[in-house]
């Protein structure tokens, strides 16, 4: 009777979430039936036209997720909430195109809860872009990044990370001979790259994103030294996509926690 009660909260910004846990798995599941329903029959919100209030029962899930602490697959809570309407026949449009449109729905309105909370832009954006369907995950994640955001030395390996990410996109496809690497920078590079990404990831697999980031730190030195010494887009195609093929390798690494290169740098004190 309590998770009945609770079920319709919050019912409005500010309002408290369910305190049990069966009221808030209640809550979420009857928020995202009548959006997911909503989009399935193509109701959506535009503009300043809302009349099912699909925004504030999004927040209204945002919030729960917070609050209490919920890991959840935010692609397969969706694609669970679609297919009965599925079954029915009766949605408008492809069902991966209904859970897309969802999905960027979630995330304006998650985006709008933390810029409320007066984090950074850039810190949400940069973690969003990261392809995150855990939306608690996502939030430990900006808070881990906005507290990095305010050390001198973290800014200054942003521009680093930006030269990889802007010369990784030009790999079609990675493929790394090692016996290609012969120059010292290089090759300090791929073994920097290769000491790192298991401890980073492992890092990641256990959310201890202020470890993970400190073992990209490290990445910094030979970085600078890589793009000091070698020139990336040389006439050999072998040579060229080589290095650009380790340059993408680092990309992804650096990927699985944020897009690091939406971070805006700051000006310094």
């Amino acid at each position: 009777a309590n998770a009945i009660k609770e079920h319709y909260m919050p019912r409005f910004a500010g309002d408290d979430v369910p305190d049990s846990l069966i009221g808030s798995i209640l809550s979420i599941s009857d928020k995202i039936d009548t959006i997911c329903g909503c989009f399935s029959i193509g109701i959506q919100p535009t503009g300043s036209q809302d009349p099912y209030a699909l925004r504030r029962q999004a927040i209204g899930i945002v919030s729960i997720i917070q609050e209490k602490r919920l890991h959840l697959d935010l692609k397969e809570l969706i694609y669970k909430a679609i297919e009965p309407f599925s079954k029915k026949s009766i949605l408008k449009n492809e069902s991966s195109k209904i859970m897309e449109d969802v999905i960027e729905f979630f995330k304006g309105r998650f985006k709008n809860v933390l810029l409320d909370k007066a984090y950074d832009y850039d810190v949400v954006d940069a973690v969003l872009n990261a392809d995150l369907n855990d939306l608690y995950d996502a939030y430990l994640r900006i808070v881990e990044l906005s507290k990095w955001k305010t050390k001198e030395e973290f800014i200054n390996i942003i521009s680093s990370f930006n030269r990889v990410s802007n010369l990784a996109s030009k790999c079609e496809k990675i493929s790394i001979n090692s016996e290609s690497v012969k120059e010292p920078e290089e090759k300090s590079l791929l073994e920097a790259y290769e000491n790192i990404n298991k401890k980073f990831l492992t890092a990641i697999e256990k959310r201890d994103y202020n470890k993970a980031l400190n073992n990209l730190m490290s990445m910094k030195i030979p970085i600078d030294d890589f793009f000091d010494k070698i020139m990336v887009m040389v006439d050999d195609d072998s040579i060229r996509n080589n290095r650009l093929s380790i340059l993408k390798s680092i990309a992804i690494m650096m990927n699985k926690f944020a897009d690091l290169s939406a971070i805006v740098i700051p000006k310094i004190k």
